[in-house]
């Protein structure tokens, strides 16, 4: 996650072995700012606050949108954890 060249959060990839390192973006910054990421499995997620409620949305690992997690309701979320797929996900969500 950076705010190199960008209002709010964007994510980016960069190749840490190249002699001069490039940002390269992958999730652009987004309407909600971002306040986490995850890698869980073979998906990324990411975290936001959309009207004091926590927004989580679920990428595949080339950045493409791959739709929202649907929380219970108001609150927090976070703390998501897990293995490589098939084994799912857990998270915290007070």
């Amino acid at each position: 996650m950076t705010h190199k060249d960008a209002g709010c959060v964007k994510i980016v990839t960069v190749d840490i072995a190249a002699a001069k390192p490039v940002f390269v973006g992958l999730i652009p910054e987004q309407e909600d700012v971002m306040n986490d990421a995850w890698m869980v499995g073979d998906m990324l997620l990411t975290s936001s606050l959309s009207d004091a409620t926590a927004k989580i949305q679920r990428y595949t690992l080339d950045g493409v949108p791959d739709g929202e997690v649907k929380l219970p309701g108001i609150g927090s979320a976070g703390g998501f954890r897990g293995p490589p797929p098939p084994v799912p996900t857990t998270a915290s969500c007070p």
